[in-house]
C-alpha cells in the first residue's frame, strides 16, 4: 500500500482522485484501486507537499519553526491520480472510489494489459517503473507511424532502435525496410558488422530511373498541355514497342520529327531531366533488390543537395513500391521517410512537392496491402496534414515551437492537456506513444541503440580541425608542385 484515498476538492469522481501518499510514488507512475468488479487503475498525474508549519508566511518571517518544533515530522505529500480503466475487462470507472480506499501500486501484469504490450514485440524502451515496452508489430506500422520531435531530440536515435528490432527478427517475421536518408545518418547499419549483412546501401548518384518507365501523369510534366502530353505518351509507347529500353536522348531524338510548337516544351522538360543525372536506360536498383523482406535498404540521399532529385527517386520507388505490393509482387514493406516534411509539404504548388502525391496515396490506402509508411519530422506544422492525420500512432520527442505542438495537438486523439504540457519538457531521448500502439498515450524513455555510431563527423570543432589539415596539405602540394 502506497496512500488513502481523500476527499478535497470535490473528489474523489469519475475523472480524478487524491490520496495521501505514505509509500514511494512518481509522477506517471501507475496505481490501484480495489473496486467492484475488479481493479482500478490509474495514472499519477501531480504530486504535491504539504507542511502547516510553513503554511503561514507571517510566522515564517518572524521565526524559524523548524528550531522549536519537529516540523519535518509535519511534511506530506498528496498525489492526483486520473482513473483510466477497471482491470481485467478494461471498462470505463463509471463510479467514483471512496475516501479511505487503500491505494496500491499497480502491477506489472496489469499495466502491461493495460497497454497491450507484445512478449514479441519491438523493444523500444522502459517506462518510468521499468516495465519493458515491447509494442506489436502490426499496432505499430499497420496505421502508419509519426516520430515527431525537434531537431536534436532523438529522432534518428529512435529510428535507429526501430530499425533493428525489425533487422534482429527473423526474415519471415518481418518486414522489407525501405528508407529515405537524407544526411547519411544511417548509413552506420551498412558499416557495422552486427548489421551490414541485412542492409544495402544506394547512393543518389549510382541510381537510375529507367527513361521507358516515364509517363505524362508524373507531376514533373504538369506544365504540359494536353496535346503535348498526348504527344510525349505516344512517343513513349512506340519507342517500347521497338527498343523496350532506351535513353532520355534516344527519346528526344524520336520527338525531333514533332512540330517545334509542341515538341520544345516537352524537349525543355527531358532536358531538365537530363541534367539530374538520374534517368539511365534501365532501373538502378531493380525494384526486388531494393524490397527484400527482413533487409534494410538505405537510400542515400547526402550526396545530392538537390530537393528536386530526392523528391522524384522518392516518387518513382514509392509508386513502384505501392504497385508492386498491390500485386503481390514485393513483400509486404515499411517506406521511413525522414524529413518527411521536405517530400511531403503542407501548401506547396505540385511542381515543388512531387513525392507529396505518392506520401499520401501510401498514407490513405497503404494499410489495406501491407505498405506501411513511418514519417520523421521536426516541423509537423509544415507537413501535409492528410499524410499526418492518416498516421494511427505518434511517438512524439520534445518539440517546443508553439505552433508544432498546436499542430500535433489538431491531428491527435487522446492527447490531453496534461500530456500535451509534456512536450516541451521532454528530455533527451525521452517520448510520448499515442495512437493505435498503446491505446493510451505512454511515455517511456528509449532504450541504447546497439548499431554504433555514424562515422561521419558531426562535430563542429573536429570538422573546422579536418578542413584545416585539408587546407594545409593542399598549400603545401602547391609549394611542392611550384
Amino acid at each position: 500500500m502506497i496512500g488513502k484515498v481523500i476527499s478535497i476538492n470535490g473528489t474523489p469522481n469519475t475523472s480524478e482522485f487524491w490520496f495521501v501518499v505514505t509509500g514511494r510514488v512518481l509522477k506517471d507512475e501507475f496505481v490501484s484501486v480495489d473496486v467492484e468488479g475488479g481493479k482500478l487503475l490509474g495514472r499519477v498525474d501531480e504530486i504535491a507537499s504539504g507542511n502547516d508549519y510553513f503554511s503561514v508566511p507571517e510566522t515564517i518571517k518572524e521565526f524559524s519553526p523548524e528550531e522549536f518544533f519537529p516540523t519535518d515530522e509535519w511534511e506530506f505529500s498528496v498525489a492526483k491520480v486520473v482513473p483510466l480503466v477497471v482491470m481485467p475487462s478494461k471498462k470505463r470507472l463509471l463510479y467514483p472510489v471512496h475516501p479511505g480506499d487503500k491505494v496500491y501500486k499497480a502491477s506489472e501484469e496489469d499495466v502491461r494489459a493495460f497497454y497491450s504490450f507484445d512478449e514479441r514485440g519491438l523493444f523500444l524502451g522502459s517506462m518510468r517503473n521499468g516495465i519493458d515496452v515491447r509494442v506489436n508489430l502490426t499496432k505499430l506500422f499497420q496505421k502508419h507511424l509519426a516520430i515527431l520531435a525537434m531537431s536534436g531530440a532523438g529522432k534518428s536515435y529512435l529510428t535507429s532502435v526501430i530499425i533493428e528490432e525489425l533487422l534482429k527478427r527473423e526474415p519471415s517475421r518481418s518486414l522489407a525496410i525501405i528508407l529515405a536518408d537524407v544526411h547519411g545518418e544511417y548509413v552506420q547499419f551498412y558499416e557495422d558488422k552486427k548489421f551490414r549483412d541485412r542492409a544495402e546501401l544506394f547512393p543518389v548518384d549510382e541510381i537510375k530511373i529507367a527513361t521507358s518507365n516515364l509517363s505524362s501523369s508524373w507531376p514533373i510534366f504538369k506544365s504540359l498541355t494536353a496535346k503535348q502530353k498526348m504527344v510525349l505518351d505516344s512517343a513513349l509507347r512506340e519507342l517500347r514497342a521497338d527498343k523496350k529500353a532506351f535513353s532520355i536522348d534516344d527519346l528526344m531524338e524520336h520527338l525531333s520529327a514533332v512540330n517545334e510548337k509542341t515538341r520544345d516544351p516537352i524537349i525543355s522538360v527531358l532536358r531538365s531531366l537530363k541534367s539530374m543525372n538520374i534517368f539511365g536506360v534501365y532501373d538502378n536498383p531493380s525494384i526486388n533488390k531494393i524490397c527484400k523482406q527482413g533487409q534494410l535498404s538505405i537510400i542515400d540521399f547526402s550526396k545530392t543537395t538537390s530537393q528536386r532529385v530526392r523528391q522524384i527517386v522518392l516518387y518513382y520507388f514509392g509508386h513502384l513500391l505501392f504497385s508492386r505490393r498491390i500485386e503481390g509482387i514485393v513483400p509486404p514493406f515499411v517506406l521511413i521517410v525522414e524529413e518527411a516534411h521536405n517530400f511531403a509539404p503542407q501548401n506547396v504548388e505540385v511542381e515543388r512537392s512531387l513525392s507529396r502525391g505518392i506520401i499520401e496515396k501510401i498514407a490513405r490506402e497503404g494499410r489495406k496491402f501491407g505498405a506501411s509508411l513511418v514519417m520523421i519530422s521536426q516541423r509537423p506544422v509544415h507537413l501535409s496534414t492528410t499524410a499526418l492525420s492518416q498516421c494511427g500512432t505518434k511517438i512524439i520527442l520534445r518539440v517546443t515551437n508553439p505552433y508544432d505542438i498546436d499542430n500535433i495537438k489538431k491531428s491527435s486523439e487522446g492527447l490531453d492537456v496534461s500530456v500535451l504540457s509534456r512536450i516541451p519538457s521532454l528530455s533527451v531521448g525521452e517520448a510520448i506513444m499515442i495512437g493505435e500502439a498503446t491505446g493510451y498515450p505512454l511515455v517511456f524513455n528509449v532504450r541504447k541503440k546497439e548499431v554504433m555510431d555514424s562515422k561521419r563527423s558531426f562535430d563542429l570543432e573536429k570538422l573546422a580541425e579536418e578542413y584545416a589539415k585539408e587546407q594545409k596539405r593542399n598549400d603545401d602540394d602547391l609549394n611542392a608542385f611550384m
